[in-house]
């Protein structure tokens, strides 16, 4: 028995090791996609780990709060606008300069 919590592209979904399912490793993990609302994720992550033992359970809420987290933190940093940073050609500058020198 194991479960996990992972993020693709701002979306949580829940996947849940079926032993049921072992014969076939494509089909091994279900996956269960959270809602955005992280309350209704929290409650649907208490349904269907239900009979899990409660260390996994506390984990898979732990891992969902700081995934919720980062995708907030995310979603704050494409609001704000930086300037975009550009490297400059130290090559191409040492170059032109020694050129200069000559």
């Amino acid at each position: 028995r194991y479960a996990t919590i992972i993020e693709k592209e701002g979306w949580c979904y829940l996947y849940i090791k079926t032993i049921e399912r072992a014969h076939s490793p494509k089909n091994l993990w279900e996956r269960i996609k959270l809602p955005k609302n992280y309350a209704a994720a929290l409650k649907m992550v208490d349904e269907h780990l239900e009979f899990f033992p409660k260390n996994l359970i506390h984990r898979n809420k732990q891992r969902l709060t700081k995934i919720h987290q980062y995708l907030i933190r995310m979603r704050k940093l494409k609001l704000k606008v930086t300037p975009k940073l550009v490297g400059a050609p130290k090559k191409i500058a040492r170059r032109e300069k020694r050129r200069e020198q000559k």
